[in-house]
């Protein structure tokens, strides 16, 4: 019976459209790094943004975000959290200086495509939370974040992950 019951709420999470994305598991215990510098249009706004993260095979994590909007707002911090799956990164930290003054966190993820004309675009999305985070932040703010949040192309830069 729990065996039926399993396999019944694993067919209806897939039919509810949840993509292998969302299932999937961050990369082994080597460490990783990404950087990269692109402009994306996201939420009809341009983000400008610097990133740079690496992480040790013991799981020590450096690096840091820097993130400006064409409207003024802008968020740079360091990075406290980050997990690979395959070529795609989550990065998630603190924000140290951002406009507006009340974001204090701050989530990456970035997609590196692959190099070429052939390639397809590197995909991103960034987001800054206020300093008292809804429930809906702090199952991201772990040494695992998730890959939920969507992302867009980006419009001109390049995205590396190795």
């Amino acid at each position: 019976m729990k065996r039926y019951l399993l396999v019944v709420v694993l067919a209806a999470l897939l039919i509810m459209g949840m993509s292998t994305a969302a299932l999937a598991k961050p990369a082994g215990d080597a460490g990783f790094r990404a950087s990269g510098h692109y402009v994306g249009l996201q939420y009809g706004q341009y983000h400008d943004v610097t990133f740079n993260v690496r992480v040790t095979a013991d799981g020590i994590v450096k690096g840091s975000v820097s993130m400006m909007r064409d409207d003024g707002a802008y968020h740079v911090g360091p990075v406290v959290y980050a997990a690979k799956y395959d070529s795609t990164v989550v990065m998630v930290g603190t924000v140290a200086d951002a406009n507006p003054s009340y974001w204090a966190y701050f989530y990456l993820k970035v997609t590196d495509n692959g190099e070429g004309k052939n390639a397809p675009a590197d995909t991103a999305a960034v987001a800054a939370v206020p300093a008292d985070p809804s429930s809906w932040w702090l199952p991201w703010y772990t040494a695992t974040p998730p890959l939920y949040y969507p992302t867009w192309e980006i419009v001109g830069g390049n995205i590396q992950v190795h």
